[in-house]
């Protein structure tokens, strides 16, 4: 291993040798400043006009500094390792020992909330890198000038006033925005007199400007409709918060304008609230939807009641009012219980709770007795149908309400022709022959009693079927069984006129003392037989594919549209498990979902939340929703799914979810660069100032007074301006490789590269920045990289720039090389801060810097991205190890020889 010791040495440059004066001799200043170049400029400026000086290096050896020492004024730094200047002048202030230490701040950092906060917590000057010599005196004098206050009070004044003056532009610049915003922003008084209008607020009410301003607010105010603006002012005036509220307001052409406005108070320059803006939006069009909702419900043939969460009636039609006998303004408001008998009333608002907390739709008919209560107290029978309504954060709950008082006489009408008609009844005994029948079995067949008994059955039976029945009817015989009706027989009775007809038959045996007699329950189906016809042309007709499933899963109809969306025929379907038009991966889970749908059905709308996927007989899968309804057959419970295939609907929304994401991300990008953006023109300012204060401030001290000097005083100076040279040269090198790099600009040409030469000019070449470090090399004589010889010196001396930077005087940086399969690794290594995980992934962005603005150290945040876009645009790449408080390496890879 090579150990290459510092080369440079320290030139110190004492006091007496500066000053064309005695050393010490006059009043003393305290300069606190990190920049050892910057520190020496002030102390040779100062002891030319008489002072004395002693420095700090940083803020808490400043703080100590002036409480023992007694300065009659401090020149402070801005930036500084431990702390910022404002914190080391708010320490000062809180001592009593230091707190009258006039304070002239040095920065160069330029921006105005700073300079602001500066003179507004009392320093005595505030001077801006680079500075004059004579700039600087003055500021010393001044502050600490016999009777000064005054002029630093006036001094103070004039640089705020001219700061307020720049914040009047960037307000400027933020009324603009207002100008230009789609919204209409409209600022008013307290009084409701109109201070600022924008160009959303003249598109939205047509007005110009100077129509309004200064005009009373309530020239927007709809006719006929309260104005809710001077009680909300009077509100805000009294320091409540209203957010936001909605409103009719009338445009210059007298349009009535549906708005949605929020409001805020409006401070001015000393916190006061001064007045209020207001941001309005047209709803006119939500509005309109809404109103053609209200005009749906309104046109409902049943009572149509809207209930909110808490169970308060939000809207009813005009059906509720006929129904119920109540006025509309007499229910809006009042809790739904209203409604509800009053043996009911307890117990409602639970059930109510219970339907919100898990809301679902309830068709008519749910096999419920419910009752509802009339204005005058009277109750009568109803069914209601429950839909919830998703509103915002809100659920509210349409309910339809039915008067079913028809219908359940109707039904008790019904039961008690059931009772004194019932099926028609026919007893047969073994030999076939007809021992009894009931009234309903003449009106059904046509023939009386007389003249059926003794007959045998078969005369009941069609012709074609006769002559088979016997050997049925001796087999049921054989083995008598109950057998239900609807047992899936398609069966045919004979009236006596010859006339045919569906039934459905229910046999029992009854042991009697003749023996074993049968008797036939018979039922006239043609009415449902005809229905059924009906349904399988509505299921037919339907627009969705729909599939009929029996309790045990087997298909048992689907529609024309089920063929087409599943691309099955449908004898390819019938008798099936329905697992056959659910994917693969979902198949094994589903008979257990359809057995628990079973255990509880109900009915399930479509899009209930679900991810649902249908598999086409090709083996392609597509998403659908999927509507349930339990049907109840004379063959048992059945269930009805309509199937809607929503690809197009579901590629709208994901392209719709995918655009909102992009968006955001795209907003957090461009914080993020505008974050990072102020943070590198700050540092630039910073970075540009510093060098140039000591080219100027050396070359000033040499050209005012150059026979004052020693030779070895001015080859100091000399070298202390070239070395600040190189740093302005960096700087601006590194400025204008980004600039290129954006523009795409760059051209790299590669070459063979002996790596032992390269890194010791390199090591040479950073003398001045390593001057305080020890310098390891291990870098063998054979290895050669292909590489751009100016892009790898640039690419080197940022790596040792920066060890330098981040690690501690006398530390040691290493830098060695060594082949790496095909490539060529270049390692620098210090025994700094290190560098946090967390930020491994950020710090080659550009302008990134660690520790954002509180980082103390000099850098602009895009040196490190140059080494790595540099790496990567010569095929090579960039590693990072660190660990916090040990150190870091970098490594670059590049294409070996």
């Amino acid at each position: 291993m090579d150990l290459v010791p510092n080369p440079v040495e320290t030139v110190t440059v004492s006091s007496g040798d500066a000053s064309t004066g005695p050393a010490r001799a006059g009043p003393p200043v305290l300069v606190v400043d990190d920049d050892e170049a910057v520190a020496l400029l002030c102390r040779l400026f100062l002891e030319r006009d008489g002072f004395s000086v002693f420095s700090a290096g940083d803020g808490a050896e400043g703080l100590s500094l002036a409480r023992t020492h007694a300065p009659v004024a401090i020149v402070l730094d801005f930036m500084l390792p431990d702390m910022d200047g404002m914190e080391v002048l708010h320490a000062l202030r809180a001592d009593p020992v230091t707190d009258t230490i006039p304070v002239v701040l040095l920065s160069a950092r330029t921006d105005l909330h700073d300079q602001q906060t500066a003179w507004e917590c009392g320093v005595s000057d505030y001077l801006t890198k680079p500075f004059d010599g004579s700039r600087l005196v003055g500021a010393v004098r001044a502050a600490m000038s016999p009777g000064g206050d005054p002029d630093r009070a006036t001094r103070r004044k004039g640089a705020i006033d001219r700061l307020q003056a720049r914040n009047v532009e960037i307000l400027e610049q933020l009324a603009s925005i207002v100008e230009n915003s789609d919204d209409a922003i409209v600022a008013i008084t307290f009084d409701g007199e109109i201070t600022s209008w924008n160009r959303g607020a003249r598109e939205l009410y047509g007005y110009e400007a100077d129509e309004v301003v200064g005009r009373p607010i309530s020239l927007l105010a709809a006719p006929g409709h309260v104005d809710e603006l001077p009680d909300i002012l009077r509100r805000i005036g009294r320091g409540e918060r209203v957010a936001h509220f909605e409103t009719l307001r009338q445009g210059k052409d007298g349009r009535l304008i549906d708005v949605s406005q929020s409001i805020s108070p409006v401070q001015n320059a000393q916190g006061e609230m001064s007045g209020a803006a207001l941001i309005a939006r047209d709803v006119t069009e939500r509005r309109r939807s809404e109103d053609r909702f209200r005009a749906l419900v309104e046109t409902a043939p049943d009572a149509m009641v809207i209930v909110n969460e808490l169970g308060f009636i939000e809207l009813v039609n005009t059906q509720t009012e006929t129904l119920f006998g109540y006025e509309r303004a007499e229910l809006v408001g009042q809790p739904v219980e209203t409604l509800v008998p009053a043996r009911f009333r307890s117990h409602h608002p639970d059930r109510r709770l219970g339907y919100v907390s898990a809301p679902r739709f309830r068709g008519m008919g749910a096999g419920l007795d419910l009752y509802g209560l009339r204005k005058d107290g009277t109750e009568f029978p109803v069914e209601i149908s429950l839909s919830p309504l998703q509103t915002g954060r809100e659920v509210t709950v349409s309910a339809a309400i039915r008067d079913v008082t028809e219908r359940k006489r109707a039904e008790a009408m019904f039961r008690g022709l059931l009772e004194s008609a019932p099926d028609a009844i026919v007893g047969v005994d073994s030999n076939g022959c007809i021992h009894l029948v009931n009234a309903q079995t003449e009106q059904l067949f046509g023939y009386t009693r007389a003249e059926l008994l003794g007959q045998p059955v078969e005369i009941l039976v069609p012709d074609q079927h006769r002559r088979a029945h016997p050997g049925h009817r001796r087999q049921y015989f054989a083995e008598p069984r109950t057998r239900p009706m609807g047992a899936g027989l398609d069966l045919v009775a004979r009236r006596k006129d010859a006339t045919e007809f569906p039934v459905e038959i229910s046999l029992s045996s009854i042991e009697t003392e003749e023996g074993v007699l049968v008797s036939a329950a018979i039922r006239d189906v043609t009415d449902r037989k005809q229905a059924e016809d009906r349904f399988r042309g509505m299921v037919e007709a339907a627009p969705d594919a729909m599939v009929i499933v029996d309790d045990r899963g087997r298909i048992q109809l689907v529609n024309a549209q089920t063929e087409k969306l599943f691309g099955y025929g449908r004898e390819e379907l019938l008798g099936r498990a329905v697992e056959v038009l659910v994917p693969e991966r979902f198949r094994a889970g589903h008979p257990h979902d359809r057995l628990k749908y079973m255990a509880a059905p109900r009915v399930r709308g479509m899009g209930a939340g679900l991810d649902l996927y249908g598999l086409r007989k090709d083996g392609s899968e597509f998403p659908v929703e999927i509507s349930l309804s339990p049907l109840q057959t004379p063959q048992g419970l059945t269930v009805s799914a309509s199937i809607r295939d929503v690809t197009e609907r579901k590629q709208a929304e994901d392209a719709q979810t995918h655009a909102l994401r992009r968006e955001r991300e795209a907003i957090q990008r461009l914080r993020q660069v505008d974050r990072l953006r102020s943070d590198f023109l700050s540092t630039v300012s910073h970075e540009l100032r510093t060098p140039l204060t000591a080219i100027k401030g050396f070359a000033d001290l040499l050209n005012r007074d150059w026979e004052g000097y020693g030779d070895q005083q001015k080859k100091d100076f000399m070298q202390r301006i070239g070395f600040a040279g190189s740093r302005l040269d960096d700087l601006i090198s590194d400025l204008l490789d980004f600039t290129r790099l954006e523009a795409g600009q760059i051209r790299f040409t590669v070459e063979p590269l002996d790596m032992a030469r390269v890194v010791a000019d390199a090591v040479r070449r950073c003398e001045p920045v390593l001057e305080r470090h020890s310098v390891e090399i291990l870098t063998p004589d054979d290895v050669v990289v292909i590489a751009d010889p100016s892009a790898l010196a640039r690419m080197i001396d940022n790596l040792l720039g920066n060890a330098a930077k981040f690690s501690p005087a006398h530390s040691t940086i290493a830098v060695r090389t060594r082949r790496a399969g095909s490539d060529v690794a270049l390692t620098v290594a210090d025994e700094g801060v290190g560098i946090p995980a967390g930020e491994f992934d950020q710090i080659f962005e550009r302008f990134y810097r660690v520790g954002g603005q509180n980082n103390r150290q000099s850098g602009t945040g895009i040196g490190l991205a140059i080494v790595k876009e540099f790496a990567e645009a010569q095929g090579g790449r960039v590693e990072l190890s660190s660990t916090v408080g040990q150190g870091t390496e970098f490594t670059i890879f590049l294409p070996g020889n």
